[in-house]
């Protein structure tokens, strides 16, 4: 059985330790979907991930979802009814947009 330090020296010579991934196109960003981002717990889940993802915020009303997204550029709004026929694809199309959805 190999010792942990050959096992850490193959690793090494198998990955690129450089840091140079110039050639290499960014990631999309993480993309988590809120709905219900106009006010209450809704809109604190919204702010609280846009610390951490591009937050896709939805409520049926635009005044709130403008209140949600005051200073938080990460959050992008979407007005959207879920009981209107479409509403999840639409949603689901503007996410795909922007990176990939992860929440």
């Amino acid at each position: 059985m190999p010792s942990l330090g050959v096992v850490v020296r193959e690793v090494r010579s198998r990955v690129d330790m450089t840091g140079d991934h110039s050639d290499e196109p960014p990631p999309p960003p993480s993309i988590a979907v809120v709905t219900g981002a106009g006010r209450g717990i809704g809109r604190e889940v919204a702010r609280r991930l846009a610390s951490s993802y591009t937050v896709v915020a939805t409520a049926r009303t635009e005044s709130e979802l403008a209140e949600t997204a005051s200073g938080r550029p990460s959050i992008r709004v979407l007005v959207a009814d879920l009981e209107q026929p479409g509403a999840v694809e639409r949603i689901a199309a503007f996410a795909d947009q922007l990176g990939v959805v992860r929440v």
